[in-house]
């Protein structure tokens, strides 16, 4: 199996994942929906690995620090996540341009030096309270999202004045409106 590009377990409640670390072509990898799974394999070796989508596996109560190792990956989709409380790891991924931070309802903070996102997509985060002040350092990012969040009480005066958020900035002010008052 080494040459397996793109790899998909979906509903599947495997206790542990096969060896991915022989997978050295890897370029997108997909875990949906395993309830059994209680940890993520080393992802050392996986320098190729481009996308990866963490979506569903509930059990889960942290990230492998390997994750830092991902030095190709481009985006990362973390769906559904009641355990997780923080993300250690990604901090490090500097060749990251996408990052879904989706339903994770125990997530408190999350920390965005060092990173190069062009996008930055968090939904439905029901405990974060407010976003980290390291936004104002992501220089390259194009697009925010931020949706269900609602414990966000304000947003940083930063964003609206974020040079790269030219699409829309009225919605942003609008945005900003409603969650102050």
């Amino acid at each position: 199996m080494t040459s397996l590009e793109t790899l998909y377990i979906g509903g599947c409640e495997l206790p542990e994942l096969p060896a991915i670390r022989a997978m050295t072509r890897l370029t997108s990898l997909t875990l949906l929906s395993g309830g059994a799974l209680k940890e993520l394999p080393c992802f050392e070796p996986l320098t190729p690995l481009r996308h990866l989508r963490l979506e569903y596996l509930t059990n889960l109560t942290r990230l492998p620090s390997s994750m830092s190792k991902l030095t190709g990956l481009r985006e990362l989709r973390l769906y559904v996540y009641n355990k997780i409380t923080e993300l250690p790891s990604i901090v490090r991924i500097i060749s990251l341009e996408t990052l879904h931070i989706i339903m994770c309802d125990v997530l408190h903070e999350t920390r965005l030096t060092n990173l190069t996102l062009d996008a930055l997509h968090i939904e439905n985060c029901g405990a974060l309270r407010e976003l980290p002040a390291s936004i104002d350092a992501l220089t390259a990012l194009h697009t925010l999202t931020l949706r269900y969040l609602p414990n966000l009480k304000t947003l940083p005066a930063s964003i609206v004045a974020h040079t790269a958020l030219t699409a829309h900035p009225e919605r942003l002010w609008a945005h900003r409106r409603a969650i102050v008052h």
